[in-house]
Parts: C-alpha cells; sequence; structure tokens
C-alpha cells in the first residue's frame, strides 16, 4: 500500500521562493529605474590573480570615471592574497567582502570565471576573456578529452552570463562552432570589445623595456631572454624543468634571462617536476636567482607588461602569452613538443608561422642569437596573428567602458531596453557575416546560405 504523502509544505516553500523572487525582481526593476538618475554601480569578481590581470585596466578606467562607482570582490577566497602588495593596496579602499556583496544592488558585475557568489537581485553579467587566446588546448592531454573544450565558451553557457565580451571575431566563429544555440539565447548579447589586459603591451616602446629591466635590477644594454611556460604537462617547464634555465645560463653571462609562468605551474596539486617534487622548480630558481645576477624569478605576476615588456626574445608554448609577445611583435621560439596536438590547426598554423620552432634543447643558443640578429623577421606573421585573435589592440580598455556604460542602462529581463541595447550590439557584428534575425539574435552568413 502506497503511503500517502502531504504536498501542503511543498506547495508552500514553492509559494515562498515565488514571492521572495518576485519581491526582488522588483525591487531590481525600481532601482534600475532610479538608476539612471545616480552613478552606475559595478561589481569586479576575482577568482584568481589571472582574472585580476585581465580586469585590471578596466576597473582601474572606471574608478576613475564620474558615471561609475566601483568596488572589487574575492569570489574565491584568497584569490587576490598572491597578487604583490602594491597591486592590492591600489584596491584596498574599494574591495568588499563577497558575502555582502551578493545582497548590494549591482548594475553590472564584471567577471572572468565561473560566479560562484549568488546574486539574488539578478544583476547583468558580462564576461570578460580570461586570456587572448583559444583552441590551444592539448587534444592529446587529460585535462581536455573532448573537442570542445573552449574555457570562455563554456562560460558563456551559463544561464548567469548575460554580456559576452570577445577579443575578436575569431572568437565568435568558435562560439558558433561549439555552442550555435547560445547566438539566438534572447538572455545573451555579444560584443567584440578586444582584450583590455594587451592594451598597455600595445604601446611599449624602447624606453619602457629599459625601464622595466632597471626596476628588476637587469642591465638594459644587454639583450634579454624572457621563458614563459603553461601550467599543463607537456608545456616548456613541465617538460625541461632546471635543464632549460641550465642551458640558457651556460651560454653565457651577455644576456639577462627571466623566468615566469602560468600561475598554477607553482602550486601542490602539480605531478612531479622531471628530476623533483612539485614546486622544487621554483626552490631550485629562486636559489639560482641569488646567484647569478642575471637571472630574474618572476610568479604571480598579476601585470604582465613589466615582464613581458622587458623581453627582447621569448621562449613559448601553447600558452595565450605567445599572442601577447606577438602584440610585441619581438621574436617567438616557440615549443613544439612532439606529442602535442592544438585543439584548433588553424590556431597551430599561426603559432608555428610567427616564430621559430623547437622540440629539444639541442642548439637553442644558437636559435636564441639568430633571433636576436634579425629581429624583423616574421614581423608580418606575428602581425596576422595579432589580427586573428584581437579586435583593435590598443583600444579595449575603452571600448569595455563605454558598453557597460550603455549596458548598465538595459537591464537583463526580457524589458525593451535590453532588447534595444542587443539589437543595437548584434547590428554592429554585420560586418562580419551576420545577420540579426526578428528577435535580436544572431544568424550567420553559412546558417543564411544554408
Amino acid at each position: 500500500m502506497t503511503r500517502p504523502t502531504s504536498t501542503g509544505p511543498r506547495l508552500a516553500a514553492a509559494a515562498r521562493s515565488t514571492l521572495k523572487h518576485a519581491v526582488l525582481g522588483a525591487a531590481a526593476a525600481v532601482d534600475r529605474w532610479l538608476g539612471r538618475r545616480r552613478r552606475i554601480r559595478v561589481l569586479f569578481l576575482i577568482s584568481n590573480p589571472i582574472g585580476y590581470a585581465c580586469l585590471k585596466p578596466v576597473f582601474e578606467a572606471l574608478r576613475e570615471h564620474p558615471r561609475f562607482s566601483v568596488r572589487i570582490a574575492e569570489d574565491i577566497p584568497g584569490a587576490l592574497a598572491v597578487v604583490p602588495d602594491a597591486a592590492v593596496s591600489r584596491v584596498a579602499t574599494h574591495r568588499v567582502p563577497a558575502s555582502q556583496a551578493r545582497w548590494l544592488p549591482w548594475d553590472v558585475i564584471v567577471a572572468t570565471d565561473v560566479v560562484q557568489t549568488y546574486f539574488p537581485f539578478q544583476p547583468i553579467v558580462a564576461m570578460l576573456a580570461h586570456g587572448a587566446g583559444h583552441g590551444t588546448m592539448d587534444r592529446r592531454s587529460a585535462v581536455a578529452p573532448r573537442a570542445n573544450v573552449d574555457y570562455f565558451v563554456g562560460l558563456c553557457r551559463s544561464p548567469q552570463v548575460n554580456l559576452c565580451c570577445l577579443n575578436g571575431v575569431s572568437r565568435l566563429r568558435r562560439i558558433e562552432e561549439e555552442a550555435p544555440q547560445l547566438l539566438g539565447d534572447p538572455t545573451k548579447a555579444f560584443v567584440i570589445t578586444g582584450f583590455p589586459k594587451l592594451d598597455a603591451l600595445w604601446r611599449q616602446t624602447r624606453a619602457d623595456r629599459d625601464h622595466h629591466l632597471r626596476q628588476l635590477g637587469l642591465d638594459p644594454a644587454r639583450s634579454t631572454v624572457v621563458v614563459t611556460s603553461h601550467y599543463t604537462e607537456r608545456s616548456l617547464l613541465r617538460t625541461f624543468g632546471r635543464d632549460l634555465i641550465a642551458t640558457l645560463l651556460a651560454s653565457g653571462d651577455d644576456v639577462n634571462i627571466l623566468v615566469t609562468g602560468h600561475d598554477r605551474l607553482w602550486t601542490d596539486r602539480l605531478p612531479a617536476w622531471p628530476g623533483g617534487e612539485p614546486g622544487g622548480l621554483a626552490d631550485q630558481l629562486r636559489a639560482l636567482e641569488q646567484e647569478r645576477p642575471n637571472l630574474r624569478f618572476a610568479i604571480h605576476v598579476p601585470d604582465p607588461v613589466s615582464i613581458l615588456g622587458a623581453g627582447d626574445v621569448f621562449l613559448c608554448d601553447n600558452s595565450s602569452i605567445f599572442i601577447d609577445c606577438c602584440v610585441l611583435d619581438r621574436p617567438i621560439l616557440f615549443f613544439a613538443h612532439p606529442d602535442r596536438m592544438f585543439h584548433a590547426e588553424d590556431v597551430e598554423r599561426l603559432y608555428r608561422a610567427a616564430s621559430t620552432v623547437f622540440s629539444d634543447l639541442n642548439g637553442l643558443p644558437q636559435l636564441i642569437r639568430r633571433a636576436l640578429a634579425a629581429p624583423a623577421q616574421q614581423t608580418a606573421e606575428r602581425a596576422a596573428l595579432v589580427e586573428f585573435f584581437l579586435d583593435r589592440p590598443g583600444e579595449a580598455t575603452s571600448r569595455v567602458v563605454r558598453t557597460i556604460e550603455r549596458l548598465a542602462t538595459a537591464g537583463s529581463g526580457p524589458g525593451d531596453r535590453w532588447r534595444e541595447f542587443r539589437v543595437a550590439a548584434h547590428r554592429a557584428l554585420e560586418q562580419h557575416g551576420y545577420k540579426v534575425d526578428s528577435g535580436g539574435g544572431l544568424r550567420s552568413a553559412r546558417e543564411r546560405d544554408s
């Protein structure tokens, strides 16, 4: 015999939840209406140091803007813990605990990662890219066993995200390939803004390079080799470890050597380094730094300008820092692991064309000297890679600011202002072969032709 169940408590709970959301929705609508008479409230959510570096240019621009009131919060506790004190002090007066921020009626929340905090007032969420590139993951890696693993596309899939700020049209093409249904989603809008993190690199000069080196205690008269690395198992430092640095040091003291890498390189979650325990390479590099005056080791660097801007030649792998180096238009040596495959073949071709490729340490010092002797070689290929990934480099921060200003008065629901904002944003994409359908969604030229 089936035991009878009572639906009364469940119905009461559902009614309370419905009432709560109705009240919060009404309060948010009133607040947005009043918002036309006050400053625009923007919250920057930080999940990790890389996210901070990506959001920092926009945060600093809005902080000085008379129309905006900005705050910054850690979406994951400790996200700013490894950021240098000098950088954190600049945002200290704007910080707010996430537990408090969630109950404040923000107009816009800006993030680069999965939003962990629940915001009952349901503000607009704008998502900026976590890096400059896409399609670079290792197809054979356990980290990325599936074909469709673009991190930014995954973020855009989230029901929380309303505005997707795209580095360039190639990013929109990637979304079209992996999640075409998003283009017609009425709660989402797509805007090509460029990548704010790289604006400062675009403006770097030789005088800036010399200044960065002096700040690091290095001689600007020497050429500078910058070593960068991703954290995945076939990345540059995960493959060669200390042997790479030893090879560079053995070539002589006539060059400066700067070593940096993805933040996850220095965590204990990764497997052991070649010949050592997790974290061992960092300890070895710190010890070498004390012995060799031409070596500097930089981890947890929130602003890449001071490191990359100091370089004359770069050693890179699949990391999107490769794109940052192309923005500087200086020679690149690209480590191509023999067992590694890019997810996107067109991206791998661009990486290889814009660099000198190497797969082991034999002859590496000679390749560096050749690159330093002919810095203009492959300039056109580096420019082609930048054009593929980034729209109008150097202007991204101001474009994001203008977009947020327009977005803040739109509202994220089905209201007229949101529709007007979305249609206007999508109209701007028609120059790239897209059309706006009757509902304001995007349709590609390929879909239309089919």
